[in-house]
Order: structure tokens, then sequence, then C-alpha cells
């Protein structure tokens, strides 16, 4: 950010977070959990999914499962680590596929 426009102060710049639209057709069922996990762990970071006020764990299929999340349900991805975007948009990428 520029000095004009500081970064808050209480959010760490190995942070971030974006919200996501479930693309696929039946939500948010067993084969993309396996593929968020899958890229989940090839992160550093730490992954949190939430919906809803509901959190999971991004490298925990069962946890992921649990949010119960229909085509068309926002989520919010969010990592912290240094490779916290990259994570965000690798598993947003999966979560909005449009399959």
């Amino acid at each position: 950010m520029t000095e004009e426009d500081p970064e808050p102060p209480n959010r760490n710049a190995s942070d971030c977070q974006q919200v996501f639209s479930v693309g696929w057709v039946r939500g948010l069922h067993l084969r993309p959990v396996k593929q968020i996990v899958q890229i989940a762990k090839s992160f550093q970071s730490k992954i949190t999914l939430i919906k809803d006020g509901k959190e999971a764990n991004g490298k925990s299929p069962m946890s992921i499962l649990m949010l119960e999340s229909p085509a068309h349900t926002e989520i919010l991805v969010r990592a912290s680590g240094e490779d916290a975007e990259a994570a965000v948009l690798a598993v947003g990428a999966i979560i909005e596929a449009r399959k």
C-alpha cells in the first residue's frame, strides 16, 4: 500500500483473505474438497475456510465437508504465512471451478 493509504494496523503483511462463490454444481463435495486439501497442503500458510461464521481447517477434508457448502455459497478463504496470497488464490480457484 502507499504512504497515503497505509495498511491497517491490525493486519499482518503475511495475511490474505478473499471471498469466493462455490461454482461446483453439487457444492463442495468429496472431489473438490480432496483437491482443496491437496493444494492447501502444498503451502506453508495456515489456511482457513469460513462459511456463515463456521471455520474449517483448509488442510482437513472432514472439517471442510462439515461446512456443508452447496453451489453459489460464499466462502471466505483466509491464509496466514509467507505464501498466503498464493494459497488463497489457489484454493479459491478450486472453489470457484464450474463443474
